[in-house]
């Protein structure tokens, strides 16, 4: 069963909550887009796309915050679980892309799925708190 549900936000947008995986505010201003992919209930990658616009540039806690999470999770993706994974940046346009391999071992499909569940967990989080500054959309 679909479900949909709208909440009403700060600067007349709109939160909508999807399938309780889908989460989007419609504001005027900047904010980073997060995708988050999933192929059953295994993490396959993410993208971050954009500044938050929480603050001015080197001052954006919101954006560092977000940063350091995600970028914890590829360095733990390509450095602690040693997955080759297909990794891209842009930092002047605040783009990051991180694309799993599709044939991973079971063990290495489960460390992956322990650091980017706990990735999603502390980008949720975030989203909970700063929706204004942050689209999250998980599929």
């Amino acid at each position: 069963m679909r479900q949909t549900r709208q909440l009403s936000a700060v600067n007349s947008g709109t939160i909508t909550r999807r399938d309780n995986e889908v989460w989007r505010k419609e504001t005027p201003f900047s904010m980073t887009k997060v995708t988050v992919y999933k192929n059953g209930n295994h993490i396959t990658g993410i993208e971050c796309d954009g500044h938050t616009g929480y603050g001015a540039e080197g001052e954006d806690i919101v954006c560092a915050a977000l940063s350091s999470v995600v970028q914890t999770a590829v360095l733990g993706i390509l450095q602690i679980a040693k997955i080759n994974a297909d990794y891209r940046t842009d930092e002047r346009k605040g783009y990051l892309r991180l694309t799993l391999p599709q044939d991973l071992s079971a063990e290495r499909r489960h460390d992956a799925s322990v650091i980017l569940n706990t990735m999603l967990l502390g980008i949720s989080d975030l989203y909970q708190s700063f929706s204004d500054f942050i689209e999250l959309e998980v599929k």
